[in-house]
């Protein structure tokens, strides 16, 4: 009877504490919640007093009746909500420095071939010359690529807050030619938030910006927030096609993010201000010609 006794007290703190507080992993990173249904033990007393016969008077010649509890227990099951901690889709938990579980490590499902790296949810950093998902496809994106529109919108001199913020978590992961002219480029420098129509700007980290004709490199961008200017990181492949330069560009892993531009100011307006050895042409920056 004793150790049912104390397993039911140990039930009943622990369905206090859980159903209070939840089940805390201990994780930290990329942490998710959830609630699941969880079976707790209580002890239930159900009370009795039992009566008995027992001597008394002068020389115990008497009897007298007495009363003492003689309740019995039994366990009780009970089914509550718990809030659980775990690893974030796509994340998952390594041990850090100080010894705790962190969600820090990215997962990428089907891998990364010819020595990618996983830097991200699905996310491949790949070594050229190959490129695309898995880092397993060679073909000249000079030949083959998607042009991406960019206005003042996505401009980092667009630094107006907004309720409908920028967002490109679903962008085709593939190769793009920025805009209609070879000064679309993404900044080399923080542009702080909010800034080029969203709260969670991406731009390249890097003073790595001298590509030889032809060439292909690999550099990580740095996704920023109101709180940080690189919050985490998304690889960015670059290739000088001598007269433009293509991108291959990753979807967002959350919302609001989305990749910024080095744009003309007033793209699209009647009047142009253009970076120098460009002039305005129908409300558009074109290059100069010699």
């Amino acid at each position: 009877m004793s150790r049912r006794i104390v397993l039911a007290a140990i039930g009943i703190c622990a369905t206090f504490v859980l159903s209070y507080f939840g089940v805390s992993s201990g994780l930290t990173g990329h942490v998710c919640t959830r609630t699941e249904e969880r079976n707790f033990t209580r002890l239930v007393k159900h009370y009795r007093s039992c009566r008995t016969v027992v001597p008394c008077g002068l020389w115990d010649w008497g009897r007298c009746t007495s009363y003492y509890d003689c309740s019995t227990y039994s366990l009780a099951y009970d089914t509550l909500p718990v809030t659980v901690e775990y690893c974030c889709d796509g994340w998952s938990a390594g041990i850090n420095a100080t010894n705790t579980s962190s969600c820090d490590i990215p997962v990428c499902a089907v891998g990364c071939e010819n020595n990618g790296d996983c830097i991200a949810p699905d996310t491949c950093k790949c070594q050229p010359p190959y490129h695309g998902f898995t880092c397993n496809e060679t073909y000249d994106p000079c030949q083959n690529y998607e042009e991406l529109t960019v206005g003042f919108e996505r401009s980092t001199n667009n630094t107006n807050f907004t309720t409908n913020p920028k967002c490109d978590s679903l962008l085709l992961r593939t190769w793009y030619k920025i805009g209609h002219s070879p000064i679309f480029h993404l900044p080399t420098t923080c542009p702080g938030s909010p800034a080029c129509g969203t709260t969670g700007p991406v731009w390249m980290n890097t003073t790595n910006t001298s590509i030889p004709e032809g060439d292909m490199i690999t550099l990580e961008a740095c996704v920023g927030s109101p709180d940080s200017c690189c919050e985490s990181l998304l690889p960015v492949q670059i290739k000088n096609c001598t007269d433009f330069t293509v991108y291959y560009l990753s979807p967002t892993v959350a919302c609001p993010q989305a990749y910024c531009f080095e744009v003309p100011p007033c793209v699209g307006c009647n009047i142009t201000v253009c970076p120098d050895g460009y002039v305005a042409k129908d409300g558009n920056c074109e290059e100069k010609s010699l």
